[in-house]
């Protein structure tokens, strides 16, 4: 993830990075948990501990990581929420993290991602799989077809899940994509693809488990009227099918591209919806 600075030019983002958007999304009321949109790219073989390290002093939201992978630092995950939460019935009662786990498409699981899974599940975290499946790449080429194959592939991980840990809290979270026929490109907004975000939440409520739902990530390259437009359509049908949670806040270009602008301006479109 890279950071706009605000003369326009780009860098890759740091510890330091996520510990400012931490402060910056604890003072926002729209943000419920702390999803790290930055990554600590300055400490690269420990980057997803360290992001925990930056995260946890600075926001006294729940925490959700999204690059924890492989067992051993599953280990380390959990013993840092475990001191964070003071003993282990507050750990599984209330814990202050819960980590999101990215399926292989086409209809595949990481091995790195399935331990670390496994590790935090045992522990009581709540784990999610995402399966960001995209039309005419990495899934069939209509929308209806890859959708099948995303929650295949998350099903799949949620069913492993609780074979090895009956009960264990899990949720489900389909995130398409779809292919620029003309360049090989990925999109994350087009209109067509946002209404998979909403079946992705159906289809989460059929399987009895809730959602982080694709609401914000847009395309756009800056902020204005592009990334309000496909936030605001994502973010409106997934809200009125029930979504629990959803993330992307303050990212542009597909999630690659950080502003604080962009988190203000879509805190705002969330309490518009809400409201």
């Amino acid at each position: 993830i890279e950071v706009l600075q605000p003369n326009g030019d780009r860098r890759a983002s740091t510890a330091a990075d996520v510990a400012t958007a931490a402060r910056l999304a604890d003072a926002i009321p729209a943000v419920g948990f702390y999803w790290p949109m930055l990554s600590a790219q300055d400490h690269p073989a420990t980057a997803p501990l360290h992001e925990l390290l930056a995260s946890y002093p600075n926001t006294v939201k729940h925490v959700q990581t999204e690059t924890v992978m492989g067992a051993r630092p599953a280990r380390y995950a959990v013993e840092m929420a475990r001191v964070l939460a003071g003993d282990e019935a507050t750990l599984r009662a209330r814990p202050p993290l819960s980590a999101l786990i990215c399926t292989i498409a086409p209809l595949a699981q990481d091995d790195e991602g399935m331990e670390g899974a496994l590790v935090l599940a045992g522990a009581g975290i709540p784990v999610g799989f995402m399966s960001m499946a995209t039309a005419g790449s990495t899934g069939p080429a209509t929308i209806p077809g890859t959708v099948v194959a995303g929650d295949a592939e998350i099903v799949a991980a949620l069913a492993l899940v609780q074979l090895v840990h009956p009960g264990a809290p899990v949720f489900h979270s389909l995130m398409t994509g779809m292919m620029d026929p003309r360049t090989g490109a990925y999109l994350a907004t087009p209109w067509e693809n946002e209404i998979a975000y909403v079946v992705g939440v159906e289809l989460a409520h059929a399987w009895g488990v809730p959602t982080l739902a694709g609401v914000f990530g847009t395309d756009a390259r800056t902020p204005g009227w592009q990334a309000a437009a496909e936030a605001a359509v994502a973010l409106t049908l997934c809200a009125l099918a029930g979504a629990e949670t959803g993330s992307g806040m303050g990212l542009l270009e597909s999630c690659t591209l950080f502003t604080p602008e962009q988190l203000v301006l879509d805190a705002d479109l969330h309490e518009r919806v809400r409201c």
